[in-house]
């Protein structure tokens, strides 16, 4: 025991501050004396003791600040042999007391898991590489030592807090929690495993490589960790020079690229933390150091030691200073009974965008009572005066997140990533600057004992002359005008799109003069998503994803606006139906009728059972459909909610009822009437109903449908689709040439079913023709096997659900094997 570190000596080995010739040898010390491990995870656990300990330092002259942000480096990050490693994409060399270190820890055996690695070491306990044996997956599973002592119960307590809060998120930018556990003394929880870097060590690479000046090829090349681009465009190396050195047209487009890629970054981490708000849950330690991006480019949220929930205490304990002071809200660094909400997070996040604009914190300092002093007084440098290539909507942004005051910052996470967005889709802003007045007001809090007085007065008499000008009639003329404008060029746009006008420069104008005019309306959203959904419904040939794309972003901004009507609802789960989002699409059609609780869901019901098809739960397909028609005659006054639009439920339901061979077909074909845009489609299904449905087989009756629906003038779509039909009908019918004709017809029109080839196969064999036979079956049989699933479902442009039964499918091929024989 006389040979234990002294609490200076031990803080000062974890800080990295120990003499070089006494590092070895403490390090070997606590390595294997089980008292000096206990106050090692005790300092490192607590946030409040390792502040107190480095103010003491401090008093003595010690750089206290450096120290607190090498713990906290060294509380997250892997061993710097370890991450060069992972950086390099190569296996790192441990050093030998890494390795022993590693070594010891892997002999500890947790259920469920065989424990690979040690990939990091910190203050929180240590992580390490695992397999989850139950689901075979990789995992990091981080582990709080065992027998902390009574000093460490809050390292526990923080240590559940962090697993909870994580556990109950999911979300594709924040690192998800699997799994909890105690073994004796011992916790510990499995989380994803992520390969990537935090973005404290990207923004060091930035300074060091001049980010915001390079090639878009360049910044892509910083990101990988790639060597300097400066060494290859022949820049030169060095320190970080003021970009005013560069040319302003060098410096500006070569700065576009990557300052919209910081905001899509901090976007992503936004719209995160407002999903995490909304399950009531702070983190309240964001920063670049608890943000990592991964190899696949996500930027994600860590380390949920802090988060708050809305079921816990809603103030800070006295005294407490949780969370790394440079990017503390000025309510969590005043450490006092004052309310802490989640607009704590938003100012954190403006701290960390402000780093990643500037490559500065927000606030330097040389010690913890200058920042502290600083976060809670002073206003940050505008980002400008540091890089004068940072963008002004940007700066903005980034100063509205950082007011002292929680009222002027972003409402929401939600608001904050909306605005980025905005800027990143070269939109107007809501954020606006301080002006001159706003200004004057933090003049005054800075200096109220010297400028009080005056101040006063001038607030006094701007505050009267505003009253009168925002009390004015010409003002309220002014939003009168505005707000019939927008309602204008509303109905403008609503005539184009009823219209199916293909003018969409025009439609796009007026929506986008609405969106400068009234953009906190949602409507103006909601008629941009159907607008690019239509765009994309009348594009014949190939299609551009990115219409679909935008069609979602649109829907969803309606919708976080406040729009309920069931048709943005269904124009977003159609945009991502389309997108082959399944899911999505499921979850968007089912919040719909959860929020649109009447008669005109119908729409909503009918394309929900185009999914429940897709994921062949045929009987769950059926009922959502008649669901749709019971909503469809459920009307007020016993009108028609769907009017006359009411082909598709019915024909959906017949090709559901086809597929699980029910009699009810008939009746349901017959509310669809045989002159109607749809009558060839509804002339196929009931064809296709005398020949699969047993109860109501009628070889004869089916070939009359069939011939009928190919004496149509203009069946479109359907033209390959009757002729297979046609085929089907006359093979039972043992019609073998007139068949063998109507599948030849059917494949030069670019059908590639092997229902056709299937069909084919037998007429040829019967006609003699067997090598050609034989090619036809071969074909049949590679289509069907080469299907996901031997019930092949197709959802149309209009959400018209046609099912190829494999039953039915397998049944062709075995009469064509049969014809051969």
């Amino acid at each position: 025991m006389d040979d234990c570190l002294t609490e200076t000596d031990l803080l000062d080995l974890l800080t990295g501050d120990a003499p070089a010739e006494l590092a070895a040898r403490w390090t070997a010390h606590v390595e294997t004396c089980s008292r000096c491990q206990s106050r090692k995870v005790a300092i490192l656990s607590d946030h409040d003791r390792v502040a107190a300990n480095l103010r003491r330092i401090s008093n003595a002259g010690q750089p206290t600040v450096a120290a607190a942000e090498r713990l906290d480096h060294a509380r997250i990050t892997p061993p710097p042999a370890r991450q060069a490693a992972r950086e390099h994409d190569a296996p790192a060399a441990p050093s030998d007391a890494a390795s022993q270190s590693e070594n010891h820890d892997i002999g500890l055996r947790i259920p469920g898991y065989r424990i690979n690695r040690e990939i990091a070491r910190g203050g929180m306990g240590v992580v390490y590489e695992a397999i989850q044996l139950e689901l075979t997956r990789c995992v990091a599973l981080k582990v709080l030592p065992g027998s902390p002592g009574p000093d460490g119960r809050e390292a526990i307590e923080r240590f559940r807090r962090e697993a909870s809060a994580a556990g109950k998120l999911h979300h594709s930018h924040i690192v998800p929690v699997y799994d909890f556990g105690q073994i004796g003394n011992t916790y510990y929880y499995a989380m994803e495993l992520i390969e990537g870097q935090t973005l404290a060590a990207l923004i060091r690479r930035f300074a060091t490589e001049q980010a915001p000046t390079v090639s878009p090829a360049a910044l892509a090349d910083i990101i990988r960790g790639g060597q300097s681009h400066a060494n290859r465009d022949g820049s030169g190396a060095g320190k970080w020079r003021d970009p005013s050195s560069r040319s302003i047209a060098d410096t500006t487009s070569r700065g576009k690229h990557y300052f919209r890629q910081a905001a899509q970054w901090i976007a992503d981490v936004a719209d995160a933390l407002h999903y995490a708000h909304a399950h009531g849950i702070i983190h309240r330690d964001i920063k670049p150091a608890n943000l990592i991006l991964s190899n696949d480019g996500r930027l994600m949220i860590l380390d949920f030691g802090l988060a708050k929930t809305d079921s816990q205490r809603t103030q800070t304990i006295v005294g407490s200073l949780m969370g790394t002071l440079r990017y503390m809200s000025p309510e969590q660094a005043m450490a006092k009974r004052i309310p802490i909400d989640h607009r704590t997070d938003v100012y954190s996040l403006g701290a960390t965008l402000y780093e990643l604009l500037t490559l500065q914190p927000v606030f330097p300092g040389k010690d913890e009572k200058e920042i502290l002093s600083h976060v809670i007084q002073r206003e940050p440098t505008l980002p400008r005066k540091l890089m004068p290539s940072v963008p002004t909507e940007l700066q903005t942004i980034c100063l509205k997140a950082l007011e002292k005051d929680p009222n002027k910052r972003y409402a929401t996470a939600g608001d904050f990533a909306d605005d980025l967005r905005r800027y990143i889709q070269n939109m107007p802003i809501v954020a606006k600057p301080t002006g001159p007045v706003g200004r004057l007001v933090k003049f005054v809090r800075r200096r109220k004992a010297v400028s009080v007085a005056a101040v006063a007065v001038l607030l006094l008499v701007f505050a009267v002359t505003l009253t009168m000008r925002l009390l004015s009639e010409r003002a309220k003329e002014r939003e009168a005008k505005r707000i019939e404008t927008c309602e204008q060029l509303l109905n403008d746009v609503k005539d184009l799109l009823i219209k199916r006008t293909s003018d969409w420069g025009i439609v796009y104008s007026k929506l986008n003069d609405v969106l400068m005019s009234c953009p906190e309306d949602f409507r103006v959203y909601a008629n941009l998503a159907i607008a690019k959904k239509s765009e994309w419904d009348q594009v014949s040939g190939p299609r551009d994803l990115k219409l679909l794309e935008e069609a979602v972003d649109w829907s969803r901004q309606a919708i976080q606006r406040g729009e309920t009507h069931q048709g943005t609802w269904n124009i977003l789960g159609i945009s991502l139906r389309n997108m082959n989002r399944i899911r999505e699409s499921r979850d968007a059609f089912s919040a719909g009728i959860a929020v649109n609780n009447d008669t005109y869901n119908w729409p909503l019901y009918v394309n929900l059972a185009t999914i429940d098809a897709l994921e062949r739960c045929f009987d769950k397909a059926e009922l959502n459909t008649m669901k749709a028609l019971e909503l469809c005659f459920a009307g007020k006054d016993g009108k028609q909610s769907c009017g006359k639009n009411n082909e598709q439920p019915y024909l959906n339901l017949a090709s559901i009822q086809v597929h699980l061979q029910k009699v009810e077909t008939d009746d349901t074909l017959t509310h669809v009437k045989d002159d109607t845009k749809k009558g060839v489609f509804k002339l196929l299904l009931r064809a296709r109903m005398y020949l699969e449905v047993p109860k109501l087989r009628n070889v004869e009756r089916a070939l009359d449908d069939a011939k009928f629906a190919a004496s149509r003038n203009d069946p479109g779509i359907y033209k390959a689709r009757v002729q297979r039909v046609l085929a089907q009908c006359r093979l039972a019918n043992e019609q073998w040439t007139d068949a063998e004709k109507a599948a030849s017809a059917a494949i030069e029109l670019g059908d590639q079913s092997p229902i056709v080839y299937a069909v084919r196969s037998t007429a040829l064999a019967r006609l003699g023709r067997l090598q050609e036979a034989r090619s036809d079956f071969q074909r049949a049989n590679e289509l069907f096997k080469n299907q996901p699933h031997p019930d092949h479902v197709l959802v149309e442009d209009g959400g018209y659900i046609w099912i190829d039964s494999g039953e039915t499918t397998q049944a062709l091929i075995d009469q064509a094997a049969t014809s051969l024989n």
